[in-house]
C-alpha cells in the first residue's frame, strides 16, 4: 500500500463573497452649509474577532479575525465573520482627514439582514474622544450577537455634533457572514456513522479531533466498501425564499485515496432523495498536515461554500451525508475532514414582526354610499414589512376598497410597505348596502404581512350607516279611470322607507297624455308631504278625461318625490291613467221586497237579485255585500269572478244569509243592500234593501213524569209530579189533561 511523503502545506482558501454592495450615507449628507466646519470623519476598517476565547478556538480556522496563532494564512482568506448567536468584539477604525478637530464621536454600527428592505440585526452607538486634524483612533463594540444566521450587511457610521466637510466617505461597508452550524469532530453523539468512520487525532485544526474514515495513518479503509457518515436531522425550514446569496456548507479535508475510490457529500431532498453535492477524490496532499477547502463559482462570486439547493435541500428534515465507496482494485488511508460550517439564510422570525393600528377619523355613509375610516399604521417591528389591508367580516352586499388619503389606489400585490419605525395613513372606504340597518356597525380591520403570511394583525373598528331618507310610491295596482267629459280624483300611496324623518317635494310631469288629458295635484293637496320612517300617506290627484275619448284609452304621468334634506334621495314613477266606459246598470230585487222569508235556526237561503247592463258597451261588475253584522248571522255574496254582461242583456246573482243555530223564533236578519261595481268605469250601483229574513216558530212541547203512584186511595188526594218542557224556538201555550 502507497504512503505520502511530507511535500508542503496546502491551504486553499477563499473568499466566501465579494463585500456587499449596499450602501448606506450618513445622515448629514442631506444636510447643507454655507461655511465648512473643518472636520472630514471616514470609517477606514474593521477588525472582528471573538468574545470569548473558547469561542475562537473552536471556530477560528473558518473565520476572519486575524491573526490565528500558529495557522498562518492571508487575512482576507475566511469564510465566516461569526456564529450564530455568539458574541464578538469588533473593532473600528475613525479618521479625521479634516483641518480641524472633531469634538467627541459617535459611532453607529449595524448589522443588516441581505434579504430585506431593512431588518437591523445589530443597531450599537459608542463614542470616542475627539480626533484632531489627520488623526486616527478606534472604537470597539463588545458582546455583538447576530442571531439570524446568513449573509448579512456591517454599516459603520461616525458623526459629530457639526457638519462634516465630506458625508460621502462617513461610512464603512462590509459583509458579515454567519453560520448556521460549525462543528469541529469533537463527538459524533447525535451523527450515524457507519463502518471505518470515527473520529481521529492524527490530525485535526482547531479542537485537536478530525472526522476520518479509515483506521488512521498507519491503516487504511478496505477494499469494496460502502459506508456512510450521516449528520443529524436538522430543520432548515426556515430559510428565506430565493436568497440572493450563496447557501451551502464547506469543509476542510486531507488525506488519499485510490483510484475509483471517492467520498462523495449528498444533502436529503424534501422528497427523501440523496442528491450529490461534491466529489472527492484521490490524494489531497504529501502529509496529513495538507489541509484544502473547496472552491466554487455561483451566483456571480467565488465561494468555498458548496451550493445547496435552497428549494429542496432545507427543510424541516434537512440532512447531510459522507458517503465513502471503494473497489477491489487497492486501499489507502482514506480521508479526513473538520470545521464543517453550514450557512443559510434566515428568514425574519414571528417576533421580529409587529404592527400598531390606530384610528384617526370616521366618515360614516347612508346605506348605498361610500364612507371611510382613516387608520395609521405603525411598524413597531425590527424588520421593514408590505402590508395587505382586508376587512375580515365585512357584511354581505357591502363593497370595501383601501387607499392612501391622496387617493391613489393600495395595490394588492405590493400592499402597504414600512420600515422599521415608519408610519402611514390609509383609508378603509365602506359603501354599505342599500338595506343596511341605520347605527354602528362593529367591522374588524386586518392587516397580513406580504413577506410573512403567518404574520397578521386585527384591530377593531366601527363604522356609523347614517341614517337614510328613501321615497317610494306605490304604483296602482288598477289604473285610475274616470269618465270622458268628467273629472276625477284618486289617491297614491306613498311611504319613507328609510330611517331619517323628511319633508319630500311632489311634482307631476306629463310622460304620454294626449291633448285634453291632464293630472294634477288636487287643489287640497300641498305641494310636498312630511314623512316620518315607516309611515304610508296618500296623494291625492285629479285627472281629466276629454268629452267624446275612446273608452279604455290610457296615458301616463311622472310622479317624482324628493327629500328637501338630501336632494339625491328622489325617486319618480310612470303611473298610468284610464278614459273609463259610461256604465249604466239596473239591480232588481227577485221576489217582493215585502215578502217575509221565513228560514229556520241554522238555516242558510239565497236572496237573487238582476242585474242589467243599460249601457251601450260590454260591462263587468265586481259584487260587493254591504250589511250591518249581527251576532250569530252569516252573509255573503256570491263568490264567482267579475259579472260579464253585454249591452242590454241581464244576469242573475244571489246573497247567501245564514242563521244562528240558536236563532229564537221570529228574529230577524240583518237587512242586506248589494252593490255592484264596474271595473271598467270605476262606478258602483246599489241594490234594493231586503229586510224580511225571519226565524220561523217552532212548536214542539213534552212533559215528563217526575212522581207517582200505584195506589189510589178512594175519596182521597193523589198527587202526580209532572214536568213540562217547552222544546221550541218561542214561547208557547199548553193544556193539560187525564186519559182514562
Amino acid at each position: 500500500m502507497p504512503r505520502f511523503g511530507v511535500v508542503s502545506l496546502l491551504i486553499l482558501l477563499l473568499l466566501l463573497q465579494p463585500i456587499s454592495s449596499v450602501e448606506f450615507s450618513s445622515s448629514e449628507q442631506s444636510q447643507s452649509s454655507s461655511k465648512n466646519s473643518g472636520v472630514d470623519l471616514a470609517a477606514t476598517d474593521v477588525s472582528i474577532r471573538y468574545s470569548n476565547p473558547s469561542d475562537e478556538s473552536q471556530y477560528k480556522m473558518f473565520s476572519s479575525n486575524h491573526p490565528i496563532l500558529g495557522f498562518d494564512r492571508p487575512k482576507n482568506l475566511y469564510v465566516v465573520d461569526t456564529v450564530n448567536s455568539t458574541p464578538m468584539d469588533i473593532e473600528v477604525t475613525i479618521r479625521n482627514d479634516g483641518s480641524a478637530a472633531s469634538g467627541i464621536i459617535t459611532v453607529q454600527l449595524l448589522i443588516l439582514h441581505n434579504e430585506y428592505e431593512r431588518f437591523e440585526l445589530a443597531n450599537r452607538t459608542v463614542t470616542m474622544n475627539s480626533l484632531a486634524s489627520n488623526g486616527q483612533g478606534t472604537a470597539t463594540f463588545y458582546n455583538v450577537h447576530v442571531n439570524y444566521s446568513g449573509n448579512h450587511t456591517l454599516v459603520v457610521s461616525p458623526s459629530f455634533q457639526g457638519v462634516d466637510d465630506n458625508p460621502s466617505n462617513n461610512n464603512y461597508n462590509r459583509h458579515y457572514t454567519v453560520a448556521h452550524f460549525y462543528f469541529t469532530c469533537t463527538s459524533l453523539v447525535g451523527w450515524n456513522a457507519g463502518p471505518y468512520w470515527g473520529t481521529s487525532t492524527d490530525t485535526a485544526l482547531s479542537m485537536g479531533q478530525s472526522c476520518h474514515i479509515g483506521q488512521g495513518q498507519t491503516g487504511s479503509y478496505t477494499n469494496n466498501l460502502q459506508t456512510d457518515l450521516m449528520t443529524p436531522i436538522w430543520d432548515m425550514s426556515d430559510i428565506v425564499q430565493n436568497p440572493t446569496r450563496t447557501n451551502g456548507l464547506t469543509f476542510f479535508y486531507a488525506g488519499s485515496a485510490q483510484p475509483n475510490d471517492s467520498m462523495k457529500v449528498f444533502a436529503l431532498d424534501n422528497q427523501g432523495n440523496w442528491d450529490e453535492l461534491a466529489n472527492i477524490a484521490g490524494t489531497v496532499g504529501a502529509t496529513l498536515s495538507n489541509w484544502q477547502t473547496i472552491s466554487n463559482t455561483h451566483m456571480g462570486h467565488t465561494t468555498p461554500l458548496i451550493p445547496s439547493d435552497t428549494t429542496t435541500h432545507f427543510h424541516s428534515n434537512s440532512r447531510f451525508k459522507f458517503s465513502f465507496t471503494s473497489d477491489s482494485t487497492g486501499t489507502d488511508v482514506g480521508y479526513w475532514f473538520d470545521d464543517f460550517v453550514i450557512v443559510y439564510d434566515q428568514s425574519a422570525r414571528n417576533e421580529e414582526y409587529n404592527l400598531d393600528v390606530s384610528g384617526v377619523f370616521t366618515d360614516g355613509a347612508i346605506p348605498g354610499s361610500w364612507g371611510k375610516i382613516r387608520l395609521e399604521l405603525s411598524n413597531t417591528g425590527n424588520i421593514s414589512d408590505s402590508l395587505l389591508p382586508t376587512v375580515t367580516n365585512l357584511p354581505n352586499d357591502w363593497n370595501v376598497a383601501f387607499s392612501f388619503p391622496s387617493g391613489a389606489g393600495i395595490n394588492p400585490s405590493t400592499g402597504v410597505r414600512l420600515l422599521p419605525g415608519e408610519s402611514r395613513q390609509i383609508d378603509v372606504k365602506l359603501q354599505p348596502s342599500v338595506n343596511a340597518s341605520v347605527g354602528f356597525v362593529p367591522l374588524t380591520f386586518m392587516a397580513s404581512s406580504l413577506q410573512n403570511p403567518s404574520f397578521s394583525v386585527q384591530e377593531g373598528m366601527q363604522f356609523q350607516v347614517s341614517a337614510d331618507r328613501i321615497p317610494h310610491i306605490h304604483v296602482p295596482e288598477i289604473k285610475p279611470k274616470c269618465a270622458p267629459g268628467s273629472s276625477c280624483a284618486f289617491f297614491v300611496e306613498v311611504e319613507n322607507i328609510g330611517q331619517a324623518t323628511d319633508v319630500f317635494d311632489l311634482d307631476v310631469q306629463s310622460k304620454s297624455l294626449d291633448v285634453g288629458w291632464n293630472v294634477n295635484l288636487a287643489f287640497d293637496q300641498p305641494s310636498s308631504v312630511r314623512l316620518i320612517p315607516g309611515q304610508m300617506n296618500t296623494v291625492k290627484f285629479v285627472m281629466t278625461v276629454p268629452q267624446g275619448e275612446t273608452p279604455d284609452k290610457t296615458g301616463e304621468y311622472w310622479f317624482t318625490m324628493t327629500a328637501q334634506n338630501d336632494t339625491s334621495r328622489s325617486t319618480v314613477e310612470a303611473i298610468a291613467v284610464q278614459a273609463s266606459m259610461i256604465s249604466d246598470a239596473l239591480i232588481e230585487l227577485s221576489i217582493d221586497e215585502n215578502d217575509v222569508t221565513m228560514i229556520s235556526a241554522g238555516e242558510r237561503v239565497e236572496i237573487r237579485y238582476t242585474v242589467t247592463n243599460q249601457a251601450t258597451r260590454q260591462d263587468s261588475f265586481e259584487l260587493d255585500v254591504e250589511y250591518i253584522p249581527a251576532i250569530g248571522w252569516i252573509i255573503e255574496q256570491e263568490q264567482r269572478p267579475p259579472i260579464v254582461i253585454n249591452p242590454g242583456a241581464s244576469t242573475s246573482f244571489y246573497v247567501s244569509v245564514t242563521a244562528p243555530q240558536n236563532a229564537q223564533a221570529n228574529d230577524v236578519a240583518p237587512t242586506i243592500r248589494p252593490i255592484l261595481t264596474s271595473t271598467r268605469s270605476g262606478m258602483s250601483y246599489t241594490g234594493p234593501d231586503y229586510n224580511n229574513i225571519m226565524i220561523e216558530t217552532l212548536y214542539d212541547a213534552s212533559i215528563s213524569i217526575l212522581s207517582s203512584t200505584s195506589v189510589i186511595v178512594p175519596g182521597g188526594t193523589t198527587v202526580l209530579g209532572a214536568e213540562l218542557i217547552n222544546n221550541g224556538n218561542g214561547p208557547t201555550t199548553v193544556t193539560v189533561s187525564l186519559v182514562d
